[in-house]
C-alpha cells in the first residue's frame, strides 16, 4: 500500500509590529533599547497541512510571553 502527501503553501504571511509595521524578508526592526519589549504578530493564511509558526531569539526556540 503506498501513500501520498500533498502540501500546499501559505496564501499568505506576514509578520508586523505592535505599531502596525508590516515586515518584508530581510527587514530588521530597531535599533530598540535592551530589555525592551516588542510585541510582534506572524498571520499565516490557507496552508495545509496547517502552518506553525515557531519563534527564535539568538538562535534560541521562544515560548510566548518570554
Amino acid at each position: 500500500m503506498f501513500s501520498t502527501l500533498s502540501t500546499v503553501k501559505p496564501k499568505s504571511v506576514e509578520v508586523r509590529s505592535g505599531d502596525g509595521k508590516v515586515f518584508a524578508d530581510g527587514d530588521t526592526y530597531g535599533p530598540l533599547l535592551e530589555r525592551s519589549r516588542v510585541n510582534v504578530t506572524c498571520l499565516v493564511s490557507e496552508g495545509k497541512p496547517q502552518p506553525k509558526v515557531i519563534w527564535y531569539f539568538n538562535g534560541k526556540e521562544r515560548l510566548d510571553g518570554e
